[in-house]
């Protein structure tokens, strides 16, 4: 049973630059490696293993630092179906500092079949390895138990075993918790058992508690009452009614249960315990009637939500981190119902009607994102449908041709250019520490123009009251090697509040809030046209920041560190305080807000955007040839989703000496599919930006602008008609296929998209719920008949159609 896999270590290292990366075995199981490269690398541990589904296993490492070098990387595994296929990449993964034991526990998911284990980091990392062991220790199905084998119902059976005595992921949590309702705490780094509020004598509860459009308020603020280092998970629960629970999971998945617990989330790293919802809101339905709880967007923490079978419970979870110099959090969530009959789709309208201003569409003329520089010698502009552009220098030329024009800033990174004379030379990170100084008292700090970026000095002075320490007490930065920047970049907590009233920080560096009368002195749409955040979900930034010096600037919660308990401020809430305070001051001033790179994982920073958006990569390169990988429809209809009606922007990022006029299609079909905007933009693996860039490239835009002028449009007008939750037109009764309306009937055009998700042709049968019997397929330009309240369409592998429904006497046309 905890027999050891390993007869021995592979240790096969990669990275692009072969000769960046070294690996030495010592004495022992002892070994080291050296990565000196810039770029992503890995070193894979053991060979591919033969693994069971349900089984538990424990990771551990013991690692030391080699000599004076810095950098961290993970520790995880990769995981493979029984046909070598890749399932994820990034599974169990835990966070290395040289130095620091780490252990983790996982179990072999549903579908797996085999697994590896590996180190992988970006940039220089090093380390002498002591011990690393990998032992099975058990597995979440009794003795003899037979698993089904039809994927949905293991995966199922598998839920089902492991949680069948959890809450919240938590063993032996159910019995204090059975059939109850209300508000519940547990003392994380105690280990302690859920109690009721009422019994924390060392905490302040407060509720407010109200009714509004039908929904239960509740305005909660806790505090802790003696001065310590606290890390608590608060809970909310509803008690269900009797009946069999049906989980909403997905817009297209829901499952019933009757053991264990269900929930729906994506990791967080360390922050609290891991963790956070998928989903704004939790949905069930139970006896016939649907329940869900939400969080208010104005008033968020990190959350999670629930339902449990043996507790009988749909609930909320806060994980929330006290210290004095923040002892207080606030937060805010609703408890409503909804038609259980539409599932999470249902739970979503029921969610859009308690917060309608998160779905605000302020930006009614939609089209394609472009963040090019120049566009004056671009031939043919007009074929591209632009229409919004992440670049200043061309704003007269932009408000002749109707382009919306945003300021650029990337919250939470500063990028230090090393001078001329040390560039292509070693270099540590204090000497990044030494030039960021040396910056900071060079001065001054004033922006030279309303539009301008900040300064170098600017950016150092708001770095020495901004930048983010780990749990050493150490500047967190790393050493990089871009296009753009050989030198250090650092990571900055970018909320408004941190060092206090007037403090330079790295919010009033980028913002600069005191010129936005200046930047913004005519009418919208004349001018600048509004704020844009570039890495709005933070990828170079770490999970949690230990400066303690910046709890007390954070308007929401802290949290704390997912392994040592310690209170902290989560990097998701940098974000949301940045883009909400920032967005706010655009839109007072009649502007807008741009973003890339969200939503992905978080869905609290959509609310106060008007055009999200995110640099995408569908394919995989391979040797000489690229492989096509595009988003998933899960993933997809998330995006969609918390968008709603507001435009959804992709800029491509590929090897366009790879990418092909086929691909270009594919890329444009399935964004017509789900009413996004499919731009193009550059390839981060050349050297340089300039190589790559899309539209430099005559001979990729030429080739492929018939394709523009033909999608372009027609992703514009299903775009502008604006996604609908529940799809009042259309019904796919094959499978494989999709349908999603666009436009609400009775309100202008009312289009449904229907895709093959397939690698295969089919013909397949939809039904169509209103009394049209005239249709138009805009895509190929043909009337569709309706008989029988059904149409049939041929549709090839990853081929959309675009129906639009037209009332009797109207003739057809493109839009």
């Amino acid at each position: 049973m905890n027999a050891l896999l390993l007869a021995a270590l592979i240790l096969s290292p990669w990275a692009p630059e072969k000769e960046t990366i070294s690996v030495e075995r010592g004495e022992g199981d002892a070994w080291s490696f050296r990565h000196t490269g810039a770029k992503n690398w890995c070193v894979n541990i053991t060979d591919r293993l033969k693994v069971v589904p349900g089984d538990r296993y424990a990771m551990k490492c013991d690692t030391s630092a080699l000599g004076d070098a810095d950098g961290r990387f993970v520790m995880n595994v990769c995981l493979f179906a029984a046909d070598g296929t890749a399932v994820d990449w990034q599974f169990a993964n835990e966070r290395i500092k040289p130095g620091r034991k780490v252990a983790t526990d996982f179990v072999v998911p549903a579908g797996v079949a085999q697994m590896y284990a590996r180190f992988r980091g970006d940039g220089p990392a090093a380390a002498k390895v002591n011990a690393f062991s990998l032992e099975r220790v058990g597995s979440v199905f009794p003795e003899g138990y037979v698993a089904p084998q039809e994927p949905e119902l293991a995966a199922a059976a598998q839920r089902d075993f492991e949680t069948r005595d959890t809450f919240d992921g938590d063993s032996g949590m159910t019995e204090s918790l059975r059939g109850r309702r209300g508000f519940f705490i547990r003392d994380v780094a105690a280990g302690g058992k859920y109690r009721p509020i009422a019994e924390a004598d060392d905490f302040v509860f407060e509720v407010k508690r109200s009714v509004a459009d039908d929904s239960k308020v509740f305005d909660v603020t806790l505090t802790e009452k003696t001065g310590r280092d606290r890390a608590v998970s608060l809970v909310y629960a509803v008690a269900l009614p009797d009946g069999s629970i049906t989980w909403h999971e997905t817009m297209r998945k829901s499952e019933t249960f009757t053991l264990g617990e269900r929930q729906y989330n994506v990791s967080q790293g360390e922050a609290g315990r891991g963790r956070l919802a998928r989903w704004p809101f939790g949905a069930v339905t139970c006896g016939g009637s649907g329940f869900a709880l939400g969080i208010d967007p104005e008033a968020p923490a990190l959350h999670r939500f629930g339902a449990n079978a043996t507790t009988r419970q749909l609930y909320v979870v806060f994980d929330l981190g006290f210290a004095k110099e923040h002892p207080a959090a606030h937060f805010r969530f609703r408890g409503f119902t909804f038609d259980g009959a539409h599932g999470l789709r249902g739970a979503l309208v029921a969610y859009r009607r308690l917060f309608p201003e998160m779905f605000r569409v302020r930006c009614e003329k939609h089209g394609l994102w472009t963040v090019m520089d120049s566009l004056k010698t671009l031939p043919g502009l007009e074929d591209f449908g632009f229409r919004f552009r992440g670049r200043m220098g061309e704003i007269g030329f932009d408000d002749e041709h109707d382009y919306l024009t945003f300021r650029y800033t990337e919250p939470s990174t500063w990028w230090v250019s090393l001078p001329k004379e040390m560039r292509g030379k070693p270099y540590t990170l204090q000497d990044g520490v030494e030039m960021s100084e040396k910056l900071a008292a060079q001065g001054p700090v004033e922006m030279k123009t309303a539009l301008a970026q900040a300064t170098p000095p600017r950016h150092a002075q708001a770095w020495k009251t901004s930048v983010i320490l780990d749990e050493d007490g150490e500047r967190v930065g790393r050493k990089c090697k871009q296009s753009w920047c050989e030198g250090v970049i650092w990571a900055l907590n970018s909320a408004p509040g941190i060092g206090g009233h007037g403090a330079m920080n790295d919010f009033r560096a980028k913002i600069a809030p005191e010129l936005f009368d200046a930047r913004y002195p005519e009418p919208f749409p004349k001018g600048l046209d509004g704020e844009y955040y570039d890495s709005a979900e933070m990828y170079m930034t770490p999970w949690c920041d230990f400066n303690r010096a910046h709890f007390a600037g954070m308007d929401t919660p802290l949290v704390f560190d997912r392994d040592s308990k310690r209170p902290a401020v989560w990097k998701g809430m940098i974000a949301y305080e940045y883009i909400r305070e920032a967005s706010r001051l655009a839109h007072d001033k009649g502007r807008l807000a741009l973003a890339n790179c969200t939503p992905i994982k978080w869905w609290f920073l959509v609310p106060f955007l008007d055009v999200p958006g995110s640099e995408v990569w569908w394919v995989k390169e391979k040797e000489d040839r690229v492989l096509w990988q595009p988003m998933d429809d899960e993933d997809f209809m998330f995006r969609r989703a918390m968008c709603g009606g507001k435009p959804l922007c992709f800029l491509m990022d590929a090897p366009f000496d790879h990418f092909t006029k086929e691909m270009t299609e594919k890329y444009f079909q399935r964004s017509l599919a789900y009413g996004a905007l499919p731009s193009f933009f550059t390839w981060h693996g050349v050297t340089t930006f300039v190589n790559n860039i899309y539209f430099k490239r005559p001979d990729c835009y030429e080739r492929d602008r018939p394709l523009f002028k033909k999608y372009v449009p027609l992703c514009k007008a299903v775009s502008e008609a604006g996604w609908q939750p529940i799809n009042a037109i259309t019904e796919s009764a094959t499978e494989g296929v999709i349908t999603e309306q666009f436009g609400e009937l009775g309100h202008g055009g009312v289009y449904a998209t229907v895709f093959n998700l397939t690698d295969k042709p089919v013909k397949a049968l939809i039904k169509v719920k209103t009394a049209a019997t005239r249709i138009e397929e805009l895509v190929t330009g043909t009337q569709v008949e309706v008989a029988s309240g059904a149409l049939a369409l041929d549709l090839p592998p990853e081929t959309v159609r675009v129906l639009k429904v037209l009332p009797e006497g109207t003739e057809p046309k493109l839009p």
